[in-house]
């Protein structure tokens, strides 16, 4: 699984399959990220709740907190590269240039996105999974 979500950046491809357990491996990361991340922030703001300034065990808490949350950030940002780097083999399984793709959509997803209600661009975001789920594979015939 790590070498599908972050070897062959330029040349590698994902099939239907690899690409939907990897999508499934990503979105249970994500989750678990936020989820510790929320907790962090929540135990290093209780020693703050009163405005008053924090004692020294307070301090000591807030700081471990945030450096926790650092760590959890930067774990956050090498999931967000498997998570480009997972559609870019998929649009290249599809026979699409993988990042000219990839920047046409997320262009797309947020020019749909603006001067719309919250939540309108869902049905753009929703059909781009569809096709990247669905699209066969591109082989080419020599």
């Amino acid at each position: 699984m790590i070498a599908l979500l972050f070897d062959e950046v330029r040349t590698g491809r994902a099939g239907r399959l690899a690409f939907v357990k990897g999508l499934v491996v990503l979105v249970v990361a994500f989750a678990l990220a936020s989820v510790v991340l929320q907790g962090l922030f929540a135990f290093a703001e209780s020693f703050s709740a009163d405005g008053a300034t924090p004692g020294l065990f307070g301090l000591i808490v807030q700081l471990v907190g945030f450096a926790l949350a650092g760590v959890v950030a930067a774990l956050a940002l090498t999931l967000l590269y498997a998570f480009l780097n997972l559609i870019a083999k998929r649009l290249r399984d599809i026979g699409l240039p993988a990042w000219k793709a990839l920047a046409v959509i997320f262009a797309l997803g947020a020019a749909f996105s603006l001067g719309t209600p919250p939540g309108a661009a869902f049905g753009y975001i929703g059909t781009v999974w569809l096709l990247l789920f669905f699209l066969p594979a591109f082989r080419p015939r020599h």
